[in-house]
């Protein structure tokens, strides 16, 4: 699911976006790469001087992240329609 996401993201990357949000309601897991490419996504739009939200973030999810310290860098809003 991961991987469709991210495919999702780079065609979005392509329009150089102001704001980027990462609609994580279908992802239930994620690993070392799931992380490293949401992190790749994010350098990109910073690169261009947009930012990346993570939104509708599951629990466990959630929990990988914050065990990583990944939520210091990734702005996490609980739906997206928050921005």
């Amino acid at each position: 699911m991961l991987r469709s996401v991210f495919g999702e993201i780079l065609a979005a990357l392509k329009l150089k976006p102001d704001l980027l949000i990462v609609d994580m309601q279908d992802v239930s897991f994620i690993d070392n790469s799931g992380l490293v490419a949401l992190i790749t996504a994010l350098k990109i739009v910073k690169a261009n001087g947009g930012r990346l939200a993570l939104c509708s973030v599951s629990e466990s999810v959630e929990v990988v992240i914050e065990l990583t310290g990944s939520q210091r860098i990734f702005n996490i809003l609980p739906s997206s329609n928050q921005k």
